[in-house]
């Protein structure tokens, strides 16, 4: 009966013996079919790793965003560095980083990061223009700001916002030509309904980058321009209603009021001034602005 014991026991140790010996060589196989597969670099790897460091990196900016949002921005630039050894052009990023910089007191750090980006090359140049632009304004760099708002424009930025940055720069400077120029342009932009479609098309470009069809149709109908027959599936009623009320546009028509006042022709800056208060009838600069003959 021992002897049987004894049998079992060495046919129990055998079987352990192989199937951990088994279970090593399989590992062993495998981390040298995988050095073997990693070294050829297939194409099925690339996209699967480029899958994990965008989702990775996508889900780390989103909770540095947060804590920016809550008011914690010296957090938030650790965790937007760390985005960026990974996805060294992450646009939203760097942006962020940046600006987060330009919080702490540290504007020259952001300067150098939109400069750096600009440099080694980006898929949205007027998104990193446009905010290197504002770090320059407010440390009072104004030429080289609008040098880098005019980069901005005809890109997928908000063109009334870039106008309105240039007017604002040009009118501080008293360059009322160039500041009535800008603020005519931002009116326009702001009046035109097709306006936001138009944004939305350009995010596409950048924001759909793994659905090629919504991409290649959203070029194709940029290509042949944006007109209010496309806005048919939409209320056009509705967003006119909106622009009515629309205090971006009193601000705008206020800018041109003022401007119009310092040229002297004062039925025009009456004009504006009045369409202002139309929109915006507590808008206390428009109000300010208005000539005594006017109320």
């Amino acid at each position: 009966m021992t002897q049987n014991n004894d049998n079992r026991q060495v046919q129990e140790i055998s079987r352990t013996r192989v199937i951990v010996t088994c279970g090593l060589l399989a590992l062993w196989l495998f981390f040298i079919a995988f050095g073997v597969i990693a070294a050829t670099d297939p194409l099925w790897l690339r996209k699967l790793s480029g899958i994990g460091k965008e989702v990775e990196t996508n889900n780390v900016k989103n909770r540095a965003d947060a804590i920016f949002r809550r008011g914690n921005p010296r957090e938030a630039i650790e965790l937007y560095k760390y985005v960026l050894d990974i996805r060294p052009d992450f646009t939203g990023a760097s942006v962020n980083l940046a600006i987060a910089y330009g919080r702490t007191g540290q504007p020259a750090y952001g300067e150098k990061i939109l400069l750096d980006a600009l440099e080694s090359g980006t898929e949205r140049p007027g998104i990193i223009a446009y905010n290197l632009g504002e770090i320059l304004e407010k440390q009072g760099k104004f030429e080289e700001a609008i040098q880098n708002y005019n980069k901005a424009i005809d890109t997928s930025v908000g063109q009334d916002r870039v106008y309105g940055k240039l007017g604002a720069i040009y009118l501080q400077q008293n360059l009322l030509d160039k500041a009535r120029e800008s603020f005519q342009k931002r009116l326009q932009i702001q009046l035109d309904p097709c306006t936001s479609y138009r944004y939305m098309l350009r995010r596409c470009l950048t924001t759909h980058k793994r659905f090629p069809e919504a991409i290649q149709a959203a070029q194709e109908h940029l290509d042949r321009g944006v007109v209010t027959d496309d806005l048919e599936p939409f209320d056009l009623e509705i967003i006119t209603q909106l622009q009515r009320v629309d205090r971006g546009i009193s601000e705008t028509c206020t800018q041109l009021g003022i401007i119009y006042r310092k040229l002297g022709e004062n039925s025009l800056a009456d004009k504006y001034l009045n369409q202002a208060l139309m929109i915006w009838p507590e808008n206390p600069t428009a109000r300010a602005a208005l000539s005594p003959s006017a109320n």
